[in-house]
This record gives C-alpha cells, sequence and structure tokens, in this order.
C-alpha cells in the first residue's frame, strides 16, 4: 500500500486505497441510516426507544468508530506517501501489524456482544 508514483504498482495501490475508502464511507452511511431508520420508527409509533434499539444503536456507533479509528489513519498514511508529501515508510509496520488486526479482533466481539 505505502508506495511512490515511481512505482510501477502505484496505480494498483491507489485504487484499493480509494475502493477502502469509498467502502467505509457507503459502511458508515449505510449503518447511519439504520440508526436514523430506528430513531424514526420508535417515534412514529410513539413507543420509547426500546433497550433493545439502544444497544444496537451503540454497537453500531461503535463498529462505525473502531472502523474509523483503525483504517482511517492507515489510509490516510498511505495517501501521504503515495503523494510524495512525506516518508512514512517506518509507520506502515505499525499500521499493518497493530492498527488493522486490533479492527479485525474487536469486529466479531462487537458482532457477537
Amino acid at each position: 500500500y505505502f508506495v511512490k508514483m515511481d512505482d510501477p504498482q502505484w496505480v494498483f495501490s491507489f485504487s484499493v486505497l480509494l475502493q477502502n475508502l469509498v467502502c467505509f464511507m457507503v459502511i458508515t452511511v449505510c449503518y447511519s441510516l439504520i440508526i436514523h431508520h430506528t430513531i424514526s420508527s420508535s417515534k412514529c409509533t410513539g413507543n420509547p426507544v426500546s433497550p433493545a434499539l439502544l444497544r444496537l444503536q451503540r454497537k453500531i456507533a461503535l463498529i462505525i468508530a473502531t472502523d474509523f479509528t483503525t483504517w482511517i489513519p492507515f489510509i490516510t498514511l498511505a495517501f501521504i506517501h503515495l503523494f510524495g508529501e512525506t516518508d512514512v515508510s517506518d509507520t506502515y509496520s505499525l499500521c499493518s501489524m497493530v492498527l488493522l488486526p486490533i479492527n479485525s479482533v474487536l469486529n466479531p466481539l462487537i458482532y457477537n456482544s
């Protein structure tokens, strides 16, 4: 992922990073719509928000937050490196061996809680 413009693989790297960014944005919008619809449907029925809906909303917010805190720094650093703003090669190992696996570990815990 951390390549420069003179690397022949930069197009592939750029497209994968852009795809990850777009997927993150789509997922965030979809989860936000779920939260919005659960709130609006409980208001329409006149019922108070149930504990199950509150748990669902907290779970969705936690999923979005963990995805954001693990993927956005990686994508940002990769774009900064790609466009030659600064050399962030030394942080690649931190991102790829610490941040991204944290997301992979947390997601099953969040989904199953």
